[in-house]
């Protein structure tokens, strides 16, 4: 659509914005249609803004891939810096409520607006020579139907405690990457099996209960709820979640717009927006390593368990990492103009900041690292053994220069001073004192404790053997980079450094202690940028078989993406609990096993919502899993007097106490407490609960609320 003539284009977007108005005002008298509102909404928040500024900005002739993931950046970006605007403004024009529909929705039809009449007036001569092709073929329309399996597969988790099309769907995932490298997808198709395959994973998982589930996603939801019901957002509440605008204005915003509840937002919406990372990625990889070499790539990063787990209990990274891959691209994309460059690393780089504060810290010490070495680099004692001329070319080149590094530093720490009571600073702060006090102490590193610490049995043993050869074969690919660059030789100079950089924090999480972000988590994180070198070390290090055995094992040469999809689908099946499941030898799925989990059923939602809206003053008991509940309801206040272990509540000499018991508690007798035995280091126990002295208040068959009184 950026590339269509600019009336043509204007129709289209007016018809979605009389769309939006019409059925917006059809819901106020009572005319709902089904669906319809949700998903013209949702095209019209996630897609129009974004297209409307690149033709407004007069930026044509992009892949169509890129073409689209900068809309969507873009429209992310818009949606954020007009709802912030709107929260500081409208209050004192008279407007208390400026996070509400009303509101939002005059902000976001002027906004469109003036776009609409930017892109006419500079862009009204722009006429485009090529014709788009859409060709609907039977691997295409067979692709578009694995996201539905895995909807239906969740319906049926969820009602039925039936699998089976899970475990259908994860084995169906996994064998993509192989018809991939066997050519039975084509390579135009590449981009679109990467969303398809993303978001099928990440809705296998997220459409589990009918409540968001997992750990900071209950203190996000928390925020957005407390956005939502105040109509404004209060930046000076203190938690460092509340001073994530891609939380506390995004979230309320779709749910505003598209009249969808908050749950489904993070458990729907925000999913789908986290499924044009890897597309984005792809495009970034083709234009450095083979289409096939980067498909394959990005389905390592998506066949992890962070993927697909971890990032659906952080919604604010799953919107950060899509700005931190678009800056990436930005930097790559070649058809952009410096200046357009210079403008998209700016607005990308300030809705990162506003996202996620893990991983803008994090950029901001990879940019200024990048500014160091590129300075080193330039200088003449510096060896060129490293890096080839045309590599130091580029890095003269590069459009990541010190002005911009400066800006996002400056924009980094302002912004976390001086929102949410300072808490993202006090975390920043909190982070770099632990490193510095256990500086270079492996003991205390999050990863050394992963590779001591023992598994259950032998077959969970072979996750840890496929993990530890992904990080074998990144590591042949970053020597190949530095040294021998026959698989990397269109690699540039700005993502080279950027790739040691990155490859550099993966090893200093092995070193270093725990610094904020666990060890799983840095090694996704990276995996955005050193993905590519995984599948090229594969490669280079088949074609080091080759030569050492004289060509004896040519085939594994030959065959070699073959190989590498066999194992990325390997890969799947065991970190996703797919063999765990079917063995029955302690699965780990919370999609496909009924195992004691951060999921909860509605039985235990609802009691958690009686219990806040009844129990007036007291504190409360829940485990630690369904504390988690808890607190998605209470929010920052309920931590600060919540009792760790059962003990603490049945000895407590508090006047009201309250003690929540979920569906788990109440089958087993037991609740779950989980001690630091060492730094870093967790053990899980069931405890027996009995109290004489606790009255029961509250019990709808899975969930019960006890009151002491002393």
């Amino acid at each position: 659509m950026n590339d269509w003539e600019i009336g043509e284009l204007l129709k289209v977007i007016i018809l979605f914005q009389v769309l939006v108005i019409a059925l917006t005002l059809l819901d106020y008298v009572g005319l709902q249609i089904p669906f319809v509102r949700q998903i013209v909404c949702f095209i019209y928040l996630t897609f129009i803004p974004g297209m409307l500024v690149l033709r407004a900005l007069k930026i044509h002739n992009l892949d169509p891939i890129e073409n689209l993931c900068y809309s969507v950046g873009l429209s992310l970006a818009v949606i954020m810096f007009s709802g912030l605007f709107a929260n500081m403004v409208y209050p004192l024009l008279g407007m208390p409520k400026p996070i509400s529909t009303i509101p939002l929705m005059i902000t976001l039809t002027l906004l469109v607006s003036v776009l609409c009449l930017i892109g006419y007036i500079r862009d009204r001569n722009f006429v485009n020579q090529k014709v788009l092709e859409i060709k609907l073929s039977p691997p295409s329309l067979f692709l578009c139907l694995i996201p539905f399996l895995g909807i239906i597969g969740t319906y049926f988790v969820n009602y039925y405690s039936n699998n089976i099309l899970l475990i259908f769907l994860l084995f169906l995932v996994g064998l993509i990457p192989i018809l991939a490298a066997c050519n039975i997808i084509e390579e135009r198709l590449y981009p679109l099996t990467t969303f398809i395959a993303s978001t099928s994973l990440l809705y296998h998982t997220s459409l589990i209960s009918k409540h968001v589930w997992g750990w900071d996603i209950q203190l996000e939801y928390y925020f957005s709820k407390l956005t939502l019901a105040n109509g404004w957002w209060d930046p000076s509440i203190y938690g460092a979640i509340n001073g994530m605008p891609a939380i506390v204005l995004l979230a309320p915003s779709y749910a505003t717009l598209c009249s969808i509840d908050l749950v489904w937002v993070f458990k729907i919406i925000y999913p789908v927006l986290f499924s044009f990372v890897p597309m984005a990625m792809y495009s970034l990889f083709e234009r450095m390593i083979s289409k096939k070499a980067s498909v394959l790539a990005c389905f390592l990063f998506m066949f992890t368990a962070p993927f697909y787990f971890t990032m659906l209990q952080l919604a604010r990274q799953q919107i950060a990492e899509l700005f931190l891959v678009l800056m990436l691209l930005a930097v790559a994309t070649e058809g952009l103009k410096e200046i357009y460059k210079s403008l998209f690393l700016i607005i990308f780089g300030v809705s990162l900041v506003m996202s996620h504060y893990g991983t803008a810290y994090l950029f901001m010490f990879i940019l200024i690292a990048y500014f160091a070495i590129s300075r080193i680099t330039r200088s003449q004692m510096f060896s060129s053994r490293f890096y080839g001329q045309n590599m130091l070319r580029d890095l003269n080149r590069s459009t990541l220069r010190s002005p911009f590094i400066a800006m996002y530093a400056a924009s980094t720490l302002a912004w976390y001073m001086y929102v949410a009571g300072s808490h993202p600073f006090e975390t920043f702060v909190h982070s770099v004192q632990i490193i510095f006090e256990e500086f270079v102490n492996p003991f205390q590193s999050d990863a050394f404790q992963l590779l001591i610490r023992g598994t259950v049995s032998p077959l969970h043993d072979v996750t840890k053997i496929l993990y530890h050869i992904t990080q074998f074969l990144t590591a042949i690919g970053i020597l190949d980079l530095l040294f021998m660059r026959r698989k990397t030789e269109k690699i540039k100079g700005e993502y080279s450094l950027l790739s040691i950089i990155f490859f550099s924090i993966w090893v200093a999480s092995v070193i270093f202690p725990y610094y904020g972000f666990d060890f799983t988590r840095v090694y996704h994180i990276t995996l955005i940028v050193l993905s590519p070198f995984c599948i090229v070390g594969g490669l280079a290090f088949a074609e080091f078989i080759k030569q050492v055995s004289r060509e004896k094992l040519n085939v594994i040469s030959s065959q070699s993406p073959k190989i590498i999809s066999i194992f990325l689908c390997l890969l799947l099946l065991f970190n996703s609990g797919w063999v765990y499941e079917l063995t029955k030898d302690n699965p780990t799925s919370i999609a496909l096993s009924n195992i004691d989990s951060t999921v909860f059923n509605e039985q235990e939602v609802a009691g958690a919502k009686w219990l806040h809206a009844y129990k007036g003053e007291g504190n409360i008991y829940a485990d630690d899993y369904r504390w988690l509940l808890i607190i998605g309801f209470e929010g920052y206040p309920f931590t600060s007097g919540c009792p760790h272990t059962w003990q603490q509540y049945a000895q407590s000499q508090l006047r009201i106490f309250y003690a929540f018991l979920g569906t788990f508690n109440i089958k087993t007798g037991t609740v779950l407490e989980i001690h630091e035995v060492r730094p870093r280091v967790f053990q899980r126990e069931y405890v027996s609960y009995t109290d004489e002295d606790s009255n029961k208040i509250y019990e709808n068959g899975g969930a019960q609320i006890l009151l002491r009184k002393s």
